[in-house]
Formats: C-alpha cells, sequence, structure tokens
C-alpha cells in the first residue's frame, strides 16, 4: 500500500503538467479566428490533401508544373493520417468545408500539445541524467519551464509556427528521438532503435528532410557525449552502441534514404536555382541579420527583418524586433552563462558535461553568423564546402542551437535552484514569474497574431465542393504566372516561396488535368513561361493560343485576388499586363468563360485540335533555341552545353537544321568537347545575375554588369545636369493642378523641404509633374536620383521620359522608382538609363496615384524631394570577374564567348593569364552572339580568366574553352553531316538584321509581333556564312515591293502580310555573303527572311509537310507519374515525344514481341520536354519510367520487411520478458540454429586451413 502512495507522489506532478500543456496548447484556436483554413509559406496543409498524397508519393512532380524532381516521401505519412481525420469528420456528418478546417485544428493542437509533452519527456530525462538522485519538485519544475520555452520562443513564433510549420514536426520529434536514445544508452535494449525506426512510418516523423538527419544525427551524436560525461561511461563503450543505433536506424529507414540520396543532386541544383542570386550574395545579405546578439535573440532569421522593412502587416514583428520580447531573451542567455561565471558545481562530471555543451553551444553560433563580423571569413569558407547548405547557415543550425540552449538552461536551472530553499509559495511564484515572461515572449502564439489574416482562407462549403468536382480534360495555365522561379502568388496574392500553392492548384488540377503550371519549377518551365510571356509583351494572340495547343493546355485560369501591395513593381505590372491580354483574348472569343468566382475566372480555349502527351514527330535540330512558331507537326530540340546525349548524334538524327546566328559557330562549340565555364561561378562583384528576356533559353543564367552602389558626392557638381531639391519657397508655393494640390513640407529626406502632392480621389488618375527638360544626345548614360515617401496613394513613381525627334512626342522610358502603394517611409532610388536612339530631350514627371485605402483615410500624400539627374557618360567603374580553370592537358584552345550585342553596349575586355582581348560589344542589334576570340597555347594546370567591364551596359553569358584539335575535327565532322541535311537561316527583321533608315514597330500579323517600316533611303542587311555547297531559295514575309541580292544573285519580290514570297533557286558555295535587302514601294514593312537549302523548289509549307508517317501512336496509358506505357506500330526508326519536363533520369524501355530490346535516354524537345530516338520497327510497347523512382520502391521493400521484423521482434521481446511458453521456446531454437550456424562457419574454416 506504501508502494502505491509514493508511486502515486512522484507521477502526480506529471499529470498536472499534462493537464497545463494541454490548456497551453487550446491557445491554437486563435489561430484560427473562425472558420478558416490555415495556408502558410511552406505549410505542408493543403486543400487538397488527397491530391498531396498521390504527388509526394512519386518522385516526379507532374501536375503542378511541366514537371521536376524533388522526393518527398517522408511525407506519406503525415497525409494519410490527415486523410484518415478527414474521412472520420464526414462520416460523423460535418460537410466537406469543416471537416477540412477541424482536421487541420486537431493536427495543429496536437503538434502543439506533444511538443509540450515530448520536449518535456526530453529535458526530464537530461535533468535525471545531470541529478541523479533528485526527487524534489525540481524534477519536474525545471525540465517543464524548459520544455514551455522549447515551444514558445521567438525562433518558434518567427519561423516555425509562422512560416515553416513542416518543421514543426522535426521540432516535436527530435526531443523524443532523443529521448529514446537516451533510454537506448542506459539500458542498451535493442528495442528502442526500432521503436526510433517505426515512427517514421507515422505522421510524427514526416517533413525531416536531408538537413533534418543530418541533425537529428548530430543530436544524437552530441547526446552521447553528455551521456558518457554524466553516467562516465567508458567512452568506447559508447561510441559503439552511437555507431550501432545510427547504423540500424538508417537501415530501417531507406524508403526515405534511398530517394533521397539518390535525388540529391536534383535537389540541390533545385535549391540553388530557385533564386536569382548566387549564394554568395544570399549569404552577404542574410549575414545582415545573423550579428551574434541576434542569434542570442534567437531572431536571425532574415524574413523576419525584410518582412518588416517591406512593410508586411505582421502586427507582432516591430515590437519583437525592437520590444520587450528582444530584451527578455537575453535573460536567459545570461541565466545559461551563470555557471560558466560562479563554476560552483558540486561535481565534476557536472562540469565536464556543461563545458562541452557550451562549447558545442558557442561553435554553433561562430557557424552561423555567416559572414557576420567577428570572423567573417569563416562564413565564406564554409559557402565553399556546399553552396546550398550553407547559404543560410543561421536557418540550418538553429534548430539544433535552440536544443542546446534548453540543455544549458536545464544544468543552469538546476544550479541556481539547488542554492535555494523551495517551499510551495516560492515555487509557485517562481512558475507565474517565468510564465509572465513566456507570455511576453510569445504573446502571439496566444492572441492568434502569430497567423497573419492574409494567410487564413475561407471557403462555403459549397464552393469548396463545387471547385473539387470541376472535370476537366487537358492541361491548365494559371495567370497571371510568376516571371522568376524565386517567387509566385498564394490565395492570398502575397508574393511567396513556390511550394505556397493556390485555390486552382488544390482543386482544378486533383481532376484528369494532367499539367498546372502557374511558376517555374524547372528550367524548362522558365523556357515555356519565357516564350508565352515574350507572346503577351508583343501581343501576339494567336501565337500565344497556338503553343498552349501544342503543349496541350486547354485552359487557363485567370487568379483575381493578387494584389499590386505585396508584388515588386516589375511582377505587378507584368502580372496586369498578363490580365490585360487574357481579357482581350476572351474579347477576341479566342478563350471563353467556364466558370467565374470572386477569385478567379476558368476559361477554356474553344479547339479539339490539342496535342497529345505523346506524339511521334518529325526531327529539326535548332542550334540555338526552338521557335514555337514552326509548324506543329515539326519535332524541334535545342543543342544544350551540357546536354546528355552527344550532339554528333542528335544531328545525324536531324534532317533539318535551323541557325539563328548567320554564322554557326554555335554547332561546332556544341558538337566539340568543350568545357563550358559560366561567369557566374566568377565573384560577383559589381556585376549581376539576370534572366534576359528569353536568351535564357538554352543556356545558363546570364552575368551583367551594373554599378552596385554610388559614391553620390562623386558625381554632384561635376555630373549634374538637373537638380530639384524643392528649397526655394517662392518657387514652390501651393497651388491646385486638377485634383491634386501641391504645396512643400518640412518632412525632408535633406534640407528643409520636400515637395508634397496631395488627394483625395480615390479614381485612377495622376498628378503629372513635370521637371524642367534637358537636352542629351543619344547614347549618353544618365544617372537618376530619386527619394519618395508615400502616404495612403498607390501607384506614386517618377517617369523619366524621352522626346523623340522622328515621333515628335514623349514616351516613358525608365521609372525611377516604379509604382509604389500604400505607406512608405522616405526611400531613395537610383537608375541608370542609356539614352535610346532619337531621343533629344529628357524631363522626368512626378506622379502621386490616387487614395490607397479609404477606410484609413480619405485622402493621402506623396513625397518628392531630391530629385537629381547626372551625366555619368565615361565615368562607370571598370568593375572586373576573376575565374580560373583547370587546364587537363597542355595544348592548343580555343576561347569562345557568348555576349551581348546591344544599343546600350559600348566594350568588355577579357584576360586570359594576363593576355588582353579587346570586344566591342555596341550594336544595333539586341541579342547574344558567339564569337572566336582566338587560340591559346595553355600549360596543364591552373589558368585565370578575367572579365573586365571597360563601358557600356554589357552582359555575358558562356565562355566554351576548346582544345584546337577537338575543335576542327568537330567542325569537320558537323560540316560532313551538314551535308546532307536541310539548313534553314531564319532572320526576324527588328533583331536579326542590321538596317538603316528604319523603325521598329508593333504588328500584330508579325511572327514576333513585330516588324520594321522602311523610311526614305532605308534598307536591311546581315552577312551570311554558307556551311554547305547547295542551291537555295530566300522566302520572305512583310508588305510591300522589295529588291533584294545574296552574292551575285538579285531579285525583285512583291510581298504582302498573309503569306511568303520566294525567289527562284540559285546555288551558293560555302563561304561569307552579304544578304541586303532594299524596298522600292513607299512605307514597306519587313517581317522575317528565310534563307535555306532546297534540291525541289520547296515551299516553307512543303518542306514541313510530313509525307509518310514512321510511326503512329495507337495508344497510351498513364499508370503513375513517373510510369507511362506506349504502344506504337513503327514501318522505319522515330522519334517519340514526351510532354513532360526534360529530365534525363527519364528512360524509354522498349519492348518487342515481349523482350526488352533497347533503353534510350532522352533529348530535349523545344528545349523543354522529353524526346526519343526509337531505333526499330514493328509492334512496339515503350515504357516510359522516372528511374530514381525505382530506388524508392526498393528502398520500401527493404524498410517494410524491417519493419514487419521489428514489430514482430518488440512483440516477441514483450512476451519473453512475460514469460510466455511459445516466447521462450522460440528464443531456444533461435540461439540452437546460430549455434549450429557458428559450428558450420567454424568447420568451413579449419577445412580451407588444411586443405
Amino acid at each position: 500500500m506504501g508502494m502505491v502512495k509514493r508511486e502515486l507522489k512522484v507521477q502526480y506532478p506529471d499529470l498536472v503538467l499534462i493537464i497545463l500543456f494541454l490548456l497551453l496548447s487550446l491557445s491554437i484556436e486563435q489561430w484560427f479566428g473562425g472558420l478558416f483554413y490555415i495556408h502558410q509559406i511552406d505549410s505542408s496543409f493543403y486543400l487538397n490533401p488527397t491530391k498531396r498524397l498521390t504527388d509526394v508519393t512519386y518522385i516526379w512532380k507532374d501536375q503542378n508544373s511541366l514537371g521536376y524532381s524533388m522526393a518527398e516521401f517522408n511525407l506519406i505519412p503525415f497525409y494519410a493520417f490527415q486523410i484518415g481525420l478527414l474521412r472520420t469528420l464526414e462520416f460523423i456528418g460535418f460537410d466537406s468545408w469543416r471537416s477540412l478546417v477541424y482536421s487541420q485544428m486537431i493536427i495543429y493542437y496536437l503538434t502543439v500539445f506533444m511538443s509540450f509533452s515530448f520536449s518535456y519527456m526530453f529535458f526530464k530525462k537530461i535533468y535525471e541524467l545531470y541529478n541523479r538522485k533528485d526527487i524534489t519538485v525540481k524534477r519536474y519544475l525545471v525540465p517543464a519551464m524548459v520544455s514551455i520555452f522549447y515551444v514558445i520562443n521567438p525562433h518558434t513564433i518567427s519561423v516555425v509556427f509562422w512560416r515553416y510549420m513542416s518543421w514543426s514536426r522535426f521540432w516535436f520529434g527530435a526531443p523524443l528521438l532523443g529521448y529514446i536514445f537516451i533510454r537506448y544508452l542506459e539500458t542498451k535494449h535493442m528495442k528502442y532503435i526500432l521503436i526510433s525506426a517505426l515512427l517514421f512510418f507515422t505522421p510524427l516523423a514526416s517533413g525531416f528532410s536531408v538537413v533534418g538527419f543530418l541533425l537529428l544525427y548530430s543530436l544524437w551524436a552530441i547526446l552521447g557525449i553528455v551521456y558518457n560525461v554524466l553516467s562516465q561511461e567508458h567512452p568506447f563503450k559508447t561510441f559503439r552502441h552511437l555507431v550501432t543505433f545510427i547504423a540500424m536506424f538508417t537501415f530501417q529507414i531507406m524508403w526515405i534514404l534511398l530517394p533521397l540520396y539518390f535525388s540529391l543532386t536534383h535537389t540541390y541544383q533545385y535549391a540553388i536555382s530557385l533564386s536569382s542570386a548566387t549564394p554568395e550574395d544570399m549569404l552577404k545579405y542574410s549575414s545582415k541579420f545573423t550579428t551574434v546578439i541576434n542569434i542570442f535573440r534567437l531572431m536571425g532569421n532574415h524574413l523576419l527583418y525584410s518582412t518588416y522593412e517591406d512593410g508586411y502587416p505582421y502586427v507582432w514583428v516591430e515590437s519583437y524586433l525592437h520590444g520587450i520580447p528582444s530584451v527578455l531573451i537575453l535573460l536567459f542567455v545570461i541565466i545559461i552563462m551563470l555557471p560558466l561565471l560562479t563554476f560552483k558545481m558540486a561535481e565534476k562530471r557536472k562540469i565536464s558535461a556543461y563545458l562541452a555543451i557550451i562549447s558545442i553551444w558557442t561553435l554553433l553560433v561562430i557557424v552561423m553568423k555567416g559572414m557576420a563580423p567577428p570572423m567573417q571569413y569563416i562564413g565564406k569558407s564554409l559557402l565553399k564546402l556546399n553552396p546550398a547548405f550553407f547559404r543560410h547557415p543561421y536557418d540550418r543550425f538553429i534548430s539544433l542551437y535552440v536544443i542546446l540552449f534548453g540543455i544549458l538552461l536545464v544544468f543552469s536551472f538546476s544550479e541556481l535552484l539547488s542554492r535555494v530553499a523551495l517551499t510551495s509559495k516560492r515555487v509557485l511564484s517562481l512558475f507565474m514569474l517565468f510564465m509572465i515572461c513566456i507570455y511576453a515572449i510569445g504573446y502571439p502564439f496566444f492572441n492568434g497574431d502569430i497567423i497573419p489574416p492574409q494567410d487564413r482562407i475561407t471557403l462555403r462549403g459549397t464552393e469548396y465542393d463545387k471547385l473539387g468536382n470541376l472535370t476537366l480534360e487537358g492541361s491548365l495555365l494559371i495567370m497571371p504566372f510568376s516571371l522568376y522561379r524565386e517567387y509566385s502568388y498564394n490565395i492570398s496574392g502575397r508574393i511567396n516561396h513556390p511550394n505556397a500553392k493556390s485555390i486552382a492548384y488544390a482543386f482544378v488540377s486533383s481532376k484528369p488535368v494532367y499539367t498546372t503550371i502557374r511558376y517555374a519549377s524547372s528550367e524548362q518551365d522558365k523556357i515555356f513561361l519565357d516564350y508565352l510571356y515574350s507572346y503577351i509583351i508583343s501581343n501576339n494572340s494567336v501565337a500565344f493560343i497556338n503553343m498552349l495547343i501544342k503543349f496541350g493546355f486547354k485552359y487557363i485560369l485567370l487568379q483575381k485576388d493578387f494584389s499590386s501591395r505585396y508584388l515588386n513593381t516589375d511582377y505587378a505590372t507584368a502580372a496586369k499586363k498578363m490580365t490585360s491580354f487574357l481579357l482581350q483574348l476572351n474579347r477576341s472569343k479566342l478563350i471563353v468563360p467556364v466558370l467565374n468566382t470572386k477569385d478567379f475566372t476558368l476559361f477554356k480555349i474553344p479547339t479539339n485540335n490539342v496535342t497529345n502527351r505523346i506524339n511521334v514527330g518529325r526531327v529539326s535540330l535548332l542550334s540555338e533555341h526552338s521557335l514555337f512558331n514552326i509548324p506543329p507537326q515539326s519535332v524541334n530540340f535545342v543543342c544544350f552545353p551540357h546536354t546528355y546525349q552527344h550532339p554528333l548524334k542528335l544531328l545525324s538524327m536531324s534532317n533539318i537544321i535551323l541557325l539563328r546566328e548567320s554564322k554557326p559557330i554555335n554547332i561546332f562549340t556544341c558538337v566539340a568537347n568543350s568545357t563550358f565555364i559560366s561567369p557566374l561561378s566568377f565573384s560577383s562583384q559589381g556585376w549581376k545575375k539576370i534572366a534576359y528576356g528569353v536568351e535564357k533559353i538554352a543556356y545558363s543564367d546570364t552575368t551583367y554588369f551594373i554599378p552596385n552602389s554610388f559614391n553620390m558626392s562623386q558625381f554632384k557638381e561635376r555630373y549634374e545636369v538637373l537638380r530639384m531639391d524643392f528649397e526655394s519657397p517662392k518657387e514652390y508655393a501651393q497651388r491646385k493642378t486638377g485634383v491634386y494640390t501641391l504645396s512643400l513640407s518640412t518632412d525632408a529626406i535633406s534640407g528643409n523641404y520636400s515637395l508634397n502632392i496631395s488627394t483625395c480621389t480615390n479614381k485612377k488618375r495622376w498628378s503629372y509633374v513635370s521637371s524642367p527638360e534637358i537636352n542629351v544626345t543619344p547614347g549618353e548614360v544618365l544617372l537618376v536620383h530619386t527619394a519618395t515617401k508615400v502616404y495612403n496613394l498607390q501607384r506614386v513613381h517618377v517617369a523619366i521620359a524621352g522626346y523623340s525627334n522622328i515621333t515628335h512626342k514623349w514616351e516613358y522610358l525608365e521609372f525611377a522608382p516604379p509604382g509604389t502603394d500604400g505607406f512608405t517611409p522616405w526611400k531613395s532610388h537610383i537608375r541608370i538609363l542609356q539614352v535610346p536612339e532619337n531621343i533629344t530631350k529628357i524631363k522626368l514627371v512626378l506622379n502621386a496615384g490616387w487614395v490607397y485605402n479609404t477606410t484609413t483615410d480619405r485622402c493621402g500624400y506623396a513625397l518628392f524631394d531630391d530629385i537629381w539627374i547626372y551625366n555619368i557618360t565615361g565615368s562607370l567603374p571598370r568593375t572586373k570577374l576573376i575565374g580560373r580553370i583547370d587546364i587537363k592537358e597542355s595544348q592548343n584552345y580555343h576561347l569562345i564567348i557568348r555576349y551581348f550585342k546591344n544599343q546600350k553596349g559600348g566594350a568588355i575586355r577579357v584576360y586570359l593569364d594576363g593576355t588582353p582581348i579587346y570586344i566591342r560589344t555596341k550594336d544595333q542589334l539586341n541579342k547574344f552572339v558567339w564569337e572566336d576570340l582566338g587560340t591559346f597555347n595553355l600549360e596543364k594546370g591552373e589558368h585565370k580568366i578575367v572579365l573586365e567591364n571597360v563601358r557600356g551596359f554589357n552582359a555575358v553569358n558562356l565562355f566554351a574553352l576548346i582544345p584546337e584539335n577537338e575543335y576542327n575535327k568537330a567542325r569537320k565532322e558537323a560540316i560532313e553531316l551538314l551535308q546532307n541535311k536541310t539548313i534553314i537561316y531564319l532572320f526576324e527583321a527588328e533583331s536579326d538584321l542590321y538596317r538603316e533608315n528604319v523603325e521598329i514597330i508593333k504588328d500584330f500579323n508579325a511572327s514576333n509581333g513585330e516588324a520594321i517600316k522602311f523610311n526614305q533611303k532605308g534598307k536591311a542587311w546581315q552577312n551570311v556564312e554558307i556551311v554547305k555547297n547547295s542551291t537555295y531559295r530566300l522566302a520572305l514575309k512583310g508588305n510591300g515591293t522589295f529588291n533584294i541580292s545574296i552574292g551575285d544573285y538579285k531579285y525583285v519580290l512583291t510581298v504582302n502580310n498573309s503569306t511568303f514570297e520566294y525567289t527562284p533557286l540559285f546555288y551558293l558555295r560555302n563561304g561569307e555573303y552579304k544578304l541586303e535587302i532594299t524596298p522600292t514601294s513607299k512605307d514597306a514593312l519587313l517581317d522575317v527572311v528565310w534563307l535555306y537549302s532546297t534540291d525541289k523548289n520547296e515551299t516553307l509549307e512543303e518542306l514541313f509537310q510530313t509525307n509518310e508517317t514512321p510511326a503512329t501512336v495507337q495508344n497510351y496509358t498513364k499508370i503513375n507519374p513517373t510510369l507511362w506505357k506506349v504502344k506504337v506500330n513503327a514501318t522505319k526508326p522515330f522519334f517519340l515525344t514526351f510532354a513532360e519536363s526534360y529530365d534525363p533520369l527519364w528512360e524509354a524501355r522498349v519492348y518487342k514481341n515481349g523482350k526488352l530490346v533497347e533503353k534510350v535516354s532522352p533529348v530535349p524537345v523545344y528545349g523543354v520536354i522529353n524526346g526519343f530516338w526509337i531505333n526499330q520497327t514493328g509492334n512496339l510497347e515503350i515504357v516510359l519510367r522516372y528511374t530514381p523512382q525505382d530506388w524508392f520502391e526498393r528502398g520500401l521493400i527493404i524498410s517494410l520487411t524491417t519493419f514487419i521484423l521489428s514489430v514482430f521482434y518488440i512483440f516477441y521481446d514483450w512476451r519473453r520478458e512475460k514469460g510466455d511458453k511459445w516466447a521462450k521456446r522460440l528464443e531456444r531454437k533461435a540461439k540452437k540454429f546460430l549455434d549450429k550456424l557458428k559450428q558450420r562457419i567454424r568447420f568451413k574454416n579449419l577445412r580451407k586451413l588444411f586443405m
């Protein structure tokens, strides 16, 4: 009886704490604010968990893009659990929307409660190790306080629960796994290894990533040190058990680790490519906030500061950065430092444990601060080890850091409270004081502010059901789509990380629709969207629709709930342009509305001519990038520098070669065994990374020059051509202009006054306040500086306007700043403008817009100050990029560069080991070109290559270094192959031809939406390198009569906008020729020129016409996103296209009569999708497989087998301890079997020894 009472006495505090944790967890009801569904950035929660379960089951993601690789199997248990909750709630009688919301609420509640419970178990175990014989109330009080701090602290408020809810499962899972590991070390019982592995088959471990496993293994290693020091066990013994635990644990979760490891390269490249900044740029930026003091405050995450500076409406952020929480958290840091200051620990083992943890904790601080002082070089050195991992070291290690923080708090609280006699009143007072501090630190957790209003979604049950029941056939494009890979919209319209999905993704794509695309999940998506946007800005509706049809898109969803307030200006402008373009398509009846709601409209393309997912096509090789206006029956693929099949094979497969450059250097470079060097791998000082229009299609990102910052004092007076500082009250006396009032304000960024433009209008208008005009010369470089402050107005901007001496009109050239909405403090803006051709005057237009929010204030104003223009022509600094290349063999090398020739260009200089090469980049054409810089004799070893900006706007995309013998061999082989091909040179008049006395005009009927209009004495020309002797023909499209000449041949052609006109056949030998076109009629227009080889006097339509079908796709079946089966009847070898984003890990397995006869790797078609050259005939079955999925299935077999055996072992061990006869009998049989096995092994070894 006494034993029972003592047991109740010990367990009673645990029960009280469990009730406390339950009550604290009820705070999450405030997070929802009603019947809302929470949809955060990078959340694991989606509006359609069933759809997400399908997605994460497969490595290949095929429904929210053209396809990309990402292993997410670790989320399978989580979504299975949520679906189980959802179905149970629906069975009880709740409607679908309430069931979804309540299922999320239950998971949130369990997450928070288990976070408290598991961290309490863990820290209590740490306390028991530290104080072996303590049975006082401190045994419960200290772990309880530390566990509450672990769950509610600045890091969990600002990141875990606010942004990365998927991390929360690591947050409570890690302490539980830490507790299990310590129990294993205490008991040495195998069942704890099995239990830890079994957790990964439950929602508890869902969300552990590669980074999570690294941190988990690190935690176990640290706990091994703590246990060894506190238990005083022999170090080797502890180390052996640590290795055993990790090894067996790893073996049992192969279903996660094998595919994660196999796709690690893809995931790494995906993570790097999501940002337009280099890893070093990202580290420099984030390091501004990872100071030592911010790490101590657990406030080093850069997003916390970005959010506040950008004015995002998170009401708790400012107080967190500058209020009580930032001070109180430092008290906890002081607490963990006290033992270090007093060193009055009674036992040596405690001192050793404390010093071990505080040393590791300090090391983490040094790593987490990145490039913040002191010792900035450490961050840069770590970045070189792994750019994807160490670009945000604070984010990577903060979880481990806080766990160690908690362990140190256990040690410190234990030492401090050991010096105090704890009465009931003191315990209660201490705990209440602690909870007051926790509330002050974590008040957003308790009052619901942790979830911003725009992350709460509500739908009526009928709307939810209607969306879920949509049945669509074909693919869906969501607009506005993202121009950049790193951001997209969430449901509120706020720019977010790509994992945030919309209503459209969650529902429309869950039905037969097989692709939904709204942002670039892969490089191929980026190419596809770049082309679409090029058609939008050129207003080419027909080309836009035809391209969607070619890729199987049948629906367009216009998302209307995006808000310009949360978008950067370029994105907001693009979004509005896309919206207006889509409405134009609707007015033109090219699309028709299917479903219209407040937030979005679903349109259908009214055609049955949608291209199949899998097709047989004719092959055309494009040397630079694909053109989608080539007839649909032609299949085009890009010669990528990094293609997984040798380009010679691609050339041999092709019957048509299309060249976008007048010199085919690209083909020779691509065919040769080239070393490609991206300038982005060099130091980024003074250069930026961009995707310049659609020129990023087949190559790496482009690096271009623009100064990072300016010392304004160096430009004043010497270069100043315009100054408006509003320091003259008489000149700027108060006056009205329309609905705007102009006056001076004493709120100025510098000096005494600024210009105040106020209004109370809520209609779309601008103030149009102009600066004095200044005379300029085309080609001059101007630096424009402005400063603005905005209160409750929208679209406030300063336009840079230029006067054209041709049109005799003012036109906007640039904006500084672009449109600003809402409420912003004083901000300075700098723009650099190179004066375009025909512009002779410049002025600035100060535009205040209209009232932003009439509920806040019925009026608003914009302040303008420090309006300056400097003529800095020739004064830009010469910034260099320095890179190093490793030469494997001493010999002669060709150095080839791909750079941007443009009207704003000037010159660049390339140095190879100090040898300068001067390149003029100013050119009438705005396009990337290849140029051979010459031959260099390079010795084996490291060599330095330097890229220097001399003057003007310059962009460099790629270098190629090719051994001379390889280049000559490749050139010869390529030219030989070209002899049997049709060669096409395509010249867009507005971008590929030199011209004079012409103007570029918008033309809806033109191939790219633009054409050139000839003025008096106008002409156009280009030099063309002919690579094979053959008969050729010219085709022109435009309007008017032209004289056209090439070499000694001269012709007269009269053309109109609707058709091509052709010259007779003529013969050209290989060599360089001048193509020249001059009009003989007034106002002649030229759209495009084709020069192509032909022996049969073929027209372009006949050239691309398919006279025979080498194969017919009888049917195809999608088994799952990673497996398709196709049946084909082929009379000749053929090219099979597969409309999934190009990935070299796709494989075509060709079966004939049931036997595998061929395995084929893909090549990129259109630069976007997969193409397979099938060199078989007859009735074929072709299996298209994404090979990394095989690794998941193999790993799953291993893990399931281990899982079943583990469950059996745990059950057997439990029954054996209970004394079950069958368990004892099984134990004896197992022992007898093992003894026999050992004897056999010994006998075999003896036989080998004596025989």
